[in-house]
């Protein structure tokens, strides 16, 4: 794999796969840094998304300029709110720091989306899994603004006709050109 650092985000709605090739992606390539919200959000006490969401995206942003300037590569999954506007700071940050910037799309049939959702919803309190959200109406809600903000014109990806392997391989040749 060359050396040219980048930063990836993956477009998607929820239970698209995005979490899935990430971590994927992590076994395959070395320095590569996930900026998870999910993972900064559930750090502050309480978080509400209507009252935290600035904050936690700039969080988010500030550690992803502090790994990218110790040299790691970022991936990211792209909430609506990164797919509408966000994610031109981190075009401007690989520019910035001389890295390659990528996007993809994470795609699914509605009705699997759904499935995959109630199944996280269920399967949330033996899993272990902190959810911020086990609304169906907030999911379509959070899969309409995606598919509203959908970036045209960048690779895109459907977890439910392609498998992890197939989706992983096909990104890593991106990244690899």
């Amino acid at each position: 794999m060359k050396s040219k650092k980048f930063i990836l985000i993956l477009y998607g709605s929820s239970c698209a796969g995005k979490s899935t090739i990430i971590e994927s992606l992590s076994a395959k390539v070395p320095e590569l840094f996930h900026l998870s919200t999910d993972r900064i959000k559930w750090s502050i006490s309480q978080y509400k998304a209507g009252m935290h969401n600035d904050m936690l995206l700039e969080m988010v942003f500030q550690l992803g300029k502090m790994a990218a300037a110790d040299g790691l590569s970022l991936v990211m999954d792209g909430t609506p709110t990164i797919e509408s506007e966000n994610w031109k700071k981190y075009k401007a940050l690989a520019e910035e720091k001389g890295m390659a910037f990528y996007e993809v799309n994470m795609e699914a049939d509605l009705e699997i989306l759904k499935a995959r959702f109630e199944d996280r919803v269920k399967n949330a309190p033996t899993s272990g899994k902190k959810l911020s959200n086990t609304s169906m109406e907030r999911f379509m809600l959070l899969y309409d603004l995606h598919s509203k903000n959908k970036h045209e014109g960048i690779p895109t990806f459907y977890s439910d006709k392609q498998s992890v392997e197939e989706i992983t391989g096909e990104i890593l040749k991106i990244i690899e050109n």
